[in-house]
């Protein structure tokens, strides 16, 4: 080895650097092999070089900075680099400093090794200038030697070892191999080499007096590009690179040389402050900045030091601290930076963000890379706390100075964020005394400038500078302390964030706010302003009140019509402001433009009212220009009519005013002139509805002075109010015997002749007061509120005593009402309170004082008394004392007037004409005579008095006082028992007797199907030509059998019924139409006490001798010839008459029935049934039935029959041709021809014969005869398609040969049936019959009980033109049934299969997809054609077949599992567990967010009990609730797999594994449950035309005048003809239930999704009422406009009505929403609406009973009115749709979904 520079005691800067190199060579070479200690140090090196990132640059000009010793100010840095030098380029550092010493060698060829004590420099020299091997492999350093620059670098110069340099240290013949290991394995650092050459420009700087320069020779195009970044960087960087580099004066910055950019910084000014303060005003670049430094105290430092170290957070080293530790702060002037940062000298990376907006520089203890400050390390934490007090200081300092930046500086140096902002709140003396109440924040001054206000004074308020409501005019006027506009939004910001933590907001108060605005109106005035200047102001008004509008009530700031500034007050407070109700915009904005044209409003101008009224209202200035430019409403107007602070001026605002003027005790005078105003007001503009007219709370003159309308009554002397007249006059007659009834000829109006005012006429004064609450009914009266307390027993007994006016029988009424309700109490001995109004109705006491035509009255009285009534009239709550709103489940009690209404015998019922008694309403029964006439056998409510009882009300009387209807499907049950009494009566009259035949077998056939219980102790049955009743004996059993008494009419026998007729035997004929269920209450009434006739054998004596079929008499064509067939069949053709439909196929089956028709003739007929014997009427008839045939028999003197003798039986002959209603016709025909045949002559008729008799064309009856003979042509296919299936193949051959033929002959066609007829041994005319019952394959195989396969078979071979018999439907309804029925076996062997994959952790998609298609496996196509039923083992070899197919391996042994019912059900169980267990947990970490936390995480756990039944169903989709049953561990590696439960995170619910506080904890809870609060007022609120709005009941009003506001410009209102919505036929499901899919549905096509159907119960029923205002003026403007009818709002009849009109009439039982009216017909419409246009609606109970009632379409039509986007008039649409159960409503609507009620329909377009 070289030793050329061992032995010197003092050596040259190239023997040192030489020297160093072969030293460091040869302790590698002595240790090959033994150490790898320099392995290490080269790794450490690249790692150091790595961890440095991209800093190179910024690490080289802070080395050159250190170079630079302490007190210098006027430094110089070059950085230069050289694109065409070397490859890549070459890059140069040069400083004008120091040059390299000893140390500095040392410390930058050593890994980690300083050349300086902590704090004497910002780096340590070595470390960060390792940074550079990113883009050089070979830096060069040169640097001036110890006597400074003399222009040469001759000091350390030196550059580091390549390969030949090593070899040269290496004195061995492999000295180039061992060179390579060296570089190999050794740091380049270690290797220096003195650089003798001076390359490029280093000669330059040598001339420019620097220092040392750094050469670095690129080593890629990357490194290239890493450079250029780094100049962007330092050029274009956010934060002054050299801001605390106090040495540096300018650094020199060349992407090329001759083309520099240059960093100044000079220091502008120099302030010591006390406690060794510095501050100092910089300019870096352009910008200025205020600079702060502060030397710590070195005790409390040195202490903060030593306890750093002992913690191990600072290396010991540091305990070698050289010099003062100073903590410096900056701010920038003139502009706020957007992010703070912190310095090292240099500054740290983006990671190193300062807490306030501004700069902080100390010594920081930093990882090597200098990216970041770790506040954990308590120096680190010391230095930034010194910094927030220095920021405080500096506060001071500024406040002082009042530069024009000061304002915005002072907010950043203030606003430190957490946790310091405390370490702030401390140095500035506390938060109460000091931070809040010293002057710290600039404020404008009223004249304009700074002032420093206190933080709790100070206010952020921003809006433009040119609007009345802008900062400056807001300080100018009302001197307020507003945040001067100079900071920024950002700086406003950071104050807000600051004071909110001590929660402080500058968000000036909305009183405040309203007291600014009075102030500017003042302003305004004074400067008298335009009007638009006060539109304008207005407007900001309306923007910054929009929310919370009460602080403007009360304040002066509204220009009124004189140019007076005037107050809206809320209602109720007194002072002489105007009241928010009388402050009204000028009407003449009304008349120019304002009005609803469509309203046909003419308001009468305010100043014609007179002086008296006029006092109560204020207009706003006519002159400003509340419109906008586009003729709409301008912002501030809106604004108004919504907060209430001004009203509309419309006719309904001024009679609420002119109302309150009739309630208040003024001259009666001026009453009267109010109630005048407020009629001509009404009348003249768009009337009030109803309930805005009452709520109004007019009051009207009556005999017993003024009084609200409400209780008041028309009497005599209103024409048109003649229920008044009937009402008075009843009030006087039974007043003279109540004194109750009495009381209330005070409450009459004075006869109209009496009227004060003149205007209007009785019409118009009727229709106004009945709006206003005037009734011709009895008013209910209640007196003072009761107010009692106690247990719920002792309650009701101090109620009933506590009611004065009752009689001692109407308290025991009502106590025994209450004490039923105080037994169920949920809490017997807890104290209740009640307070309420004793409601009753005048006279409910005093009943048993009336005569009974006075009681008579008064219930016709009390019936329309009871439509006027509240749900307040008739019950009220009870709650727990002290506690109103306990109790899940509100408590009610009936009121007075409840009870006696429904305890109390007032109502009137009479049989026929018999004597009128009165019982409970509940015990009445009502009759309904809209279609049809009362019966006279039962006792109901007398017509005069049901007369009154409309539809409407019946349903109300219904709902209140339990009143049945006995022609009410609903009452059809009841019904039966008010019939069997009568029939126990007894009836006996035949009209009686058929009225009742007929309602008691409507009611029966209405009771029967239903599942409910039918008891009756008596049976009607009908006994001769009487109605009796059959007492039901329970004692029957099957071990006491008893006679069989009566019988069931089952079937249609005519000989049996008569017979049973004339021996008087009870017969059951009613519900024939539900046989089945008819029976069977028969038999659970009374067991053993009926039979059915069918059971019954009749037996027919001729001339003494049974009749037996087997006797084979004589055909009929036999008898007369074949003529008497054709006969017939000319007359069912001609003669049928309306009901007999003469088809080709009816005439063939007349036809067919005649050939068949045997007939048998005796002197006397007799009919016998369970041994009872009776002869048959003269010259009558029985038709019997056996097999082959009908068989008549007539009973006849004469042995021969004759055609008389067939006019005298032609009634049971049509029932032997199966065509009864033929009967009249065959009689006149057959009477007719008899009479044209001379004596004697019996030969066939001729056709001229048949003509005349029939009175048709000759030519007529020939071609009824080849008519009907084609029907028997066309038999001829279906004969031979038989002939093939039973085997016959001659006979098909033949009967092909026919079908060839184009008129076969009947004769030929007869032989040709021939052999089929004796195949199956039938006669030829009972084959034709059978025949003509089967026109297809399908018929032909059941009719003749074929096989499947015969019948395809003869198909296939002969009939090609038929298309074969597929079983398709009914094989998939087996296959479904046996897969659902034995499917479990199967899943056993799927789940066996899948079971090891499923403890493997894999995939279960395909289990998943096989256990879905399992169920719905489809049927081999193959059977459809060849089995009728199939057999088990067929689908079980099935099944197995398509497990192998898809590759499932039947296990030998399937795996031990729970049930699978069992095991899924149990895990569901254990999966919401989990889910319940981890939840809040698992919540609370993914809100707070990290890099950890997926969206997909967030999305699941961010509220998991909104998630939970959302991933049972996945789990259930994904398979793995299926196996085992499942822990806490398998449920998380599943969720793990699905991507939903982090994977690094432990099952555990202890906060610390999962990096969460207690707090953050209870936040998450919170921010839950906030966010659960927000979704569900959001699901309170509905969004109409744009808007959002309440959907609350309470809010009604909002919603009606929302909707009623676009009535005008909804373009689906303007289509009201009935021929605009055109519906196309619905698709109805296919029959087959062939699918070609794997789904097997069956056709059944899937019920499409609503839009509605999210919406929450208050959305759906706003939805409904909106639709239903819409569906209200669509037929308001259709029948105007259809039938010039102008209808009020008695048509819309729904629960909405009482809502939104105020009534008490409306009804949501009635099944419909509209009634019209018409003479000849009633329209009933039903309203469905949807925000959208699904075209699906449901039916509900009601409507669907409703609809059902009026399917005959005739005098009553039901539709239904589909409103859809009933939420957006610019899209709402009104659809006329049919009633779902009529003739039209079956095509056009479907009903889809199983066992539905919902109903869809498609647009013909």
């Amino acid at each position: 080895m070289n030793n050329r520079a061992s032995g010197l005691d003092k050596c040259l800067p190239q023997q040192i650097i030489e020297q160093k190199t072969a030293d460091e060579i040869e302790v590698y070479l002595s240790g090959r092999g033994k150490s790898s200690i320099h392995q290490s140090a080269r790794n450490l090196s690249l790692n150091v070089s790595d961890d440095y990132g991209n800093r190179f640059l910024v690490e080289l000009i802070q080395n050159a900075h250190d170079a630079h010793g302490p007190g210098t100010h006027d430094g110089r840095i070059a950085v230069v680099f050289v694109p065409e030098e070397c490859e890549f380029g070459c890059l140069y550092v040069a400083n004008r400093g120091n040059g390299f010493s000893e140390k500095n060698f040392r410390a930058l060829t050593n890994i980690a090794l300083s050349s300086k004590p902590v704090n004497e420099s910002i780096g340590n020299k070595g470390l960060g200038f390792r940074s550079v091997l990113q883009i050089c492999q070979w830096p060069e350093i040169y640097s001036v030697g110890e006597q400074g620059a003399k222009g040469d670098f001759d000091g350390y110069c030196f550059r580091f070892a390549d390969r030949e340099d090593v070899a040269e240290f290496i004195e061995d013949p492999e000295a180039l191999a061992l060179a390579d290991e060296v570089l190999q394995n050794m740091p380049c650092w270690y290797l220096p080499v003195y650089a003798s050459e001076r390359p490029g420009l280093v000669n330059r700087f040598a001339g420019e007096k620097y220092a040392s320069v750094v050469r670095i020779p690129l080593i890629s195009e990357k490194a290239r590009e890493l450079v250029m970044e780094q100049f962007d960087a330092l050029l274009d960087r956010e934060h002054p690179l050299h801001l605390f580099l106090d040495r540096i004066a300018c650094i020199s910055l060349e992407r090329e040389p001759g083309k520099a950019e240059t960093l100044q910084r000079n220091t502008l000014e120099r302030w010591d402050l006390d406690s060794g303060i510095t501050a100092e005003r910089i300019r870096v670049g352009s910008d200025d900045y205020l600079l702060a430094m502060y030397n710590l105290d070195p005790l409390t430092f040195r202490k903060q030091l030593e306890l750093s170290i002992a913690r191990k957070e600072v290396p010991e080293a540091w305990l070698d601290w050289q010099g003062s530790a100073q903590v410096s702060i900056a701010v920038r002037l003139g502009k706020s930076v957007a992010n703070g940062l912190m310095y090292c000298f240099l500054p740290l990376g983006e990671e190193g963000k300062a807490p306030f907006a501004g700069y902080i520089n100390a010594n920081f203890y930093t990882k090597m890379d200098r990216r970041s400050v770790n506040d954990g390390v308590g120096l680190n934490k010391h230095f930034i706390d010194t910094a927030a007090v220095l920021s405080c200081r500096l506060i001071d300092f500024l406040i002082k100075r009042d530069w024009p930046e000061a304002p915005g500086a002072v907010v950043d140096l203030l606003c430190w964020s957490l946790p310091y902002a405390t370490v702030v709140q401390r140095a500035l003396g506390g938060i109460n005394g000091g931070l809040l109440d010293r002057l710290l924040l600039p404020t404008r001054q009223a004249a304009g400038g700074t002032r420093w206000s206190k933080a709790r004074d100070a206010l952020i308020w921003t809006a433009p500078g040119e609007t009345c409501l802008s900062p400056e005019n807001v300080s100018r006027v009302a001197d307020a302390p507003i945040l001067h506009d100079v900071l920024s939004d950002v700086q406003r910001a950071s104050l807000e964030r600051f004071f909110l933590a001590i929660n402080i907001t500058f968000k000036p108060r909305a009183s405040l706010v309203a007291a600014w605005v009075e102030k500017i109106a003042e302003d305004l005035l004074t400067s008298d302003v335009s009007t638009q200047r006060w539109a304008d102001f207005y407007d900001e008004v309306a923007i910054y009140f929009r929310r919370e509008p009460l602080p403007l009530f009360g304040k002066r700031f509204l220009l009124s019509v004189n140019r007076e500034l005037i107050a809206a007050e809320l209602s109720g407070t007194s002072g002489k402001r105007r009241r928010a109700a009388d402050v009204y915009f000028p009407p003449v904005m009304a008349n120019e433009g304002d009005a609803d044209e469509a309203s046909g409003d003419t308001q009468l101008p305010l100043e014609q009212f007179p002086v008296s009224l006029q006092k109560g209202f204020a207009f706003l200035n006519r002159d400003i220009p509340w419109l906008n430019l586009s003729g709409g409403y301008r912002s501030a107007r809106s604004f108004f009519l919504e907060a209430k602070l001004v009203r509309e001026y419309d006719t309904r605002d001024v009679i609420r005013t002119l109302a309150g003027v009739t309630q208040s005790d003024v001259p009666e005078r001026t009453r009267e002139q109010a109630l005048a105003w407020a009629f001509r007001l009404w009348s003249s503009g768009r009337s009030l509805s109803e309930k805005e007219t009452r709520t109004a709370g007019i009051y009207v003159p009556t005999r017993g002075g003024w009084r609200p309308a409400e209780l008041a009554m028309f009497g005599t002397g209103w024409v048109t109010c003649s229920s008044g007249k009937r009402l008075e006059s009843f009030i006087k007659s039974a007043g003279e015997l109540s004194l109750d009834l009495a009381a209330q000829r005070e409450c009459f109006l004075p006869p109209f002749a009496e009227w004060r005012s003149k205007h209007g006429v009785e019409e118009d004064w009727v229709r106004f007061l009945i709006a206003a609450g005037v009734r011709e009914h009895l008013r209910a009266v209640g007196g003072e509120k009761i107010v009692k307390d106690g247990q719920p027993l002792n309650l009701a007994f101090e109620l009933s005593n506590s009611v004065p006016g009752l009689s001692p029988a109407a308290v025991a009424t009502w106590r025994k009402s209450l004490n039923e309700k105080a037994k169920t109490a949920r809490y017997s001995t807890v104290p209740y309170r009640s307070d309420f109004i004793p409601w009753r109705i005048p006279g409910q006491c005093d009943l048993d004082l009336l005569s009974v035509d006075l009681r008579k009255e008064y219930a016709s009285q009390l019936i329309k008394a009871l439509s006027g009534l509240a749900e307040s009239h008739l019950k009220f709550r009870v709650y727990r004392s002290g506690n109103p709103t306990s109790g899940p489940v509100p408590e009610y009690w009936p009121t007075p007037l409840m009870s006696l209404q429904n305890e109390t015998p007032w109502m009137p019922v009479v049989r026929g004409g018999g004597q009128l008694r009165f019982v409970r309403p509940r015990d009445a029964w009502f009759f309904n005579t809209e279609d049809e006439a009362t019966p006279r056998f039962i006792e109901l409510i007398p017509q005069s008095v049901a007369k009154l009882i409309d539809e409407m009300t019946i349903e109300r009387l219904r709902g209140l006082v339990g009143l049945r209807t006995l022609n009410d499907e609903r009452d059809a049950i009841p019904a039966l028992s008010v019939y069997a009494e009568t029939a126990a009566s007894g009836l006996s009259d035949s009209r009686d007797v058929k009225r009742f035949r007929e309602l008691f077998d409507r009611a029966w056939s209405h009771a029967a199907p239903l599942n409910e219980g039918i008891d009756l102790a008596r049976i009607p049955v009908l006994v001769g030509d009487r109605i009796e009743a059959l007492a039901v004996d329970s004692s029957a059993s099957d071990q006491m059998p008893l006679p069989r008494v009566a019988y069931f009419i089952d079937e249609d026998d005519a000989a049996k019924q008569r017979l049973v007729e004339e021996l008087r035997l009870p017969s059951f004929s009613f519900g024939k139409g539900v046989a089945e269920d008819t029976w069977g209450w028969l038999q659970a009434i009374a067991p053993k006490q009926f039979v059915k006739l069918s059971d019954e054998r009749l037996d027919v004596m001729v001339d003494g001798i049974r009749f037996d079929p087997s006797m084979h008499p004589p055909l009929l064509s036999e008898i007369f010839g074949t003529w008497i067939v054709d006969f017939i069949v000319c007359v069912a053709e001609h003669k049928g008459g309306a009901f007999f439909l003469a088809t080709q196929s009816t005439l063939g089956k007349v036809r067919h029935s005649a050939l068949s028709l045997r007939l048998h003739t005796g002197k006397c007929l007799q009919i016998s049934m369970a041994g009872a014997v009776r002869d048959h009427s003269p010259r009558g008839a029985v038709v019997l039935w056996p097999a082959e045939g009908a068989v008549l028999i007539a009973q006849s003197p004469e042995a021969k029959p004759d055609l008389e003798l067939l006019s005298t039986v032609a009634t049971q002959l049509a029932v032997a041709l199966r065509y009864p209603m033929l009967g009249s016709a065959l009689d006149a025909a057959f009477l007719r021809l008899s009479a044209q045949l001379t004596d004697g002559e019996f030969g066939p008729p001729d056709d001229e014969i048949i003509a005349l008799v029939l009175g048709i064309p000759v030519i007529a009856v020939e071609q009824t005869r080849q008519y009907v003979r084609a029907d028997l042509a066309a038999h001829v296919k279906v004969a031979g398609l038989l002939a093939a299936a039973l085997g016959a193949i001659d006979a098909v051959e033949r009967l092909l040969a026919l079908a060839a033929e184009d008129e076969p002959s009947e004769e030929a066609i007869m032989a040709g049936m021939a052999p089929i007829a004796d195949k199956l041994e039938l006669g030829i005319t009972t084959l034709v019959e059978r025949l003509g019952r089967a026109s297809d394959p399908k018929e032909l195989m059941q009719e003749f009980d074929l096989s499947l396969a015969a019948i395809n078979g003869a198909i296939r071979d002969h009939f090609p033109e038929f298309k074969p018999i597929s079983n398709e439907a009914s094989h998939r309804r087996q296959v479904g049934a046996y897969l659902s029925q034995s499917g479990g076996r199967y899943q056993e062997i799927l789940r066996g299969a899948y079971f090891a994959r499923f403890d493997d952790g894999g995939s279960l998609v395909e289990y998943v997809d096989l256990r879905e298609q399992l169920p719905n496996i489809e049927p081999d196509p193959a059977w459809f054609e060849a089995y009728d039923d199939l057999p088990d083992c067929l689908l079980h070899d099935h099944v197995i077949s398509w497990l192998r197919q898809a590759c499932v391996v039947q296990e030998l042994e399937i795996p031990a599992m729970p049930p699978l019912m069992e095991c899924r059900e149990r895990n569901r169980i254990r999966l919401r567990e989990f889910w319940l267990r981890f939840g809040k947990v698992v919540a609370a970490w993914v809100r707070l967010g990290g890099e950890k936390v997926s969206s997909q995480l967030h999305e699941v756990w961010g509220d998991p009990s909104a998630k939970q039944a959302e991933y049972a169903t996945r789990a259930y989709r994904d398979g793995w609730l299926d196996f085992r049953l499942l822990d806490d561990v398998s449920i998380s590696q599943r969720l793990v797999t699905s991507g939903v439960w982090p994977a690094d995170k432990p099952l555990s619910t202890d906060l610390a594994d999962w990096g969460i506080s207690e707090e953050k904890l209870r936040d998450s809870d919170e921010q839950i449950e906030s966010e659960r609060e927000i979704a569900r007022l959001k699901r309170l609120k509905i969004d109409i035309n744009g808007k959002e709005f309440s959907a609350t009941k309470d809010n009604y009003d909002q919603l009606v005048a929302a909707v009623a506001g676009h009535f005008t410009d909804a373009d689906g209102l303007t289509k009201t003809a009935m021929e605009n919505q055109k519906l196309a036929d619905a698709d109805k499901p296919s029959g087959s239930g062939g699918s070609s899919g794997s789904s097997g549905d069956g056709g059944n096509k899937r019920v499409p999704r609503s839009p509605d159907s999210w919406l929450s119960d208050d959305q759906r029923k706003a939805v409904g009422l909106i639709g239903e205002l819409y569906a209200k003026e669509w037929i308001r403007r259709l029948y105007l406009e259809k039938f010039g009818l102008a209808l009020d709002d008695s048509y819309w009849v729904s629960g909405y009505r009482n809502a939104v009109l105020g009534t008490d009439s409306g009804n949501d039982l009635l099944g419909y929403d509209m009634i019209v009216r018409l003479k000849s017909v009633t329209h009933y419409y039903e309203v469905k609406a949807s925000t959208g246009e699904s075209r699906v609606f449901e039916m509900g109970p009601t409507e669907i009973a409703a609809a059902h009632k009026y399917r005959a379409d005739k005098e009553h039509r039901y539709r239904v009115l589909y409103v859809s986007n009933a939420t957006d008039h610019k899209k709402m649409k009104i659809a006329v749709l049919p009633n779902p159960f009529s003739k039209d409503g079956v095509v056009k609507l479907r009903a889809v979904g199983r066992g539905s009620v919902t109903f869809e329909f498609k647009y013909a377009d």
